[in-house]
């Protein structure tokens, strides 16, 4: 799901167990419940001291990496709406920040070979490949591309969701409406995002908001065609705005 991992936390694969059930209304607790794993973690990090307390936080570790993977994968069931788009988007942020100030611990005990324990090393090893994880100059250079694609994104999400609930003539007028003040905000940031590569290039650096529009971009096209054979169901300014979508993203 795409459009939530705004804040450089792509989720992870869930293999088993069971997930959560998760509505717009569980954003604000799942992400919490994240936020405290990633406080244990930190905390957890900073007790070890010897292969003693390696061997015993590699446990702790591996339960709260395993949970965090299930909060994880409750989110990607979210529904594609602007409320819950915005509360992940906030407290993605901060749970980034608190990851990344105890990466150089982690990194730090890998270079100790995490005091001879294997199961610590291990598990540390795994929570990088978790989670794709960018030095911090790289993170402030792309920042503000970051930030503008996350805008972006945020306004496709929306459109595509009303777009979904079109199933009539009512709701089609009411998704017209929400698709053209997306398209417009959209404009908007294209023209905020021509400034900024006209001051300075684009960085090379990963932009996770680029690959969740590509996949919205294919979500909507599909959109597109079930509503062309509904006939639009008679919202003549739906025939003109989404094309003009289409072509707007790139």
């Amino acid at each position: 799901m795409i459009f939530l991992l705004s804040a450089n936390m792509p989720i992870a694969a869930w293999d088993g167990g069971a997930v959560p059930a998760a509505d717009s209304h569980d954003a604000d607790k799942l992400c919490r419940e994240l936020i405290a794993n990633a406080k244990e973690i930190d905390a957890l990090l900073q007790r070890v001291k010897d292969k003693q307390s390696a061997d015993k936080a590699a446990a702790e570790l591996k339960q709260l990496l395993q949970a965090m993977r299930v909060l994880l994968a409750g989110l990607e069931k979210l529904p594609f709406d602007e409320a819950t788009t915005n509360i992940i988007t906030e407290q993605m942020a901060t749970l980034t920040h608190i990851t990344q100030a105890y990466m150089p611990r982690i990194q730090e005990l890998i270079e100790l070979n995490a005091y001879g324990s294997q199961a610590l090393l291990d598990n540390l090893h795994k929570h990088n490949a978790d989670n794709d994880y960018y030095e911090a100059e790289t993170e402030d250079v792309a920042a503000p591309y970051t930030q503008i694609y996350s805008g972006m994104e945020t306004a496709l999400s929306s459109a595509l969701y009303a777009l979904r609930k079109a199933t009539d003539a009512a709701t089609a007028k009411d998704a017209s409406q929400i698709v053209s003040e997306a398209l417009s905000e959209h404009r908007r940031l294209q023209q905020e995002l021509s400034t900024l590569q006209s001051l300075e290039a684009q960085p090379q650096a990963h932009i996770p908001q680029q690959e969740a529009i590509a996949e919205l971009k294919e979500k909507l096209e599909q959109e597109i065609l079930r509503l062309q054979e509904q006939s639009f169901y008679g919202e003549p300014d739906l025939p003109i705005l989404l094309p003009e979508y289409l072509k707007l993203i790139h």
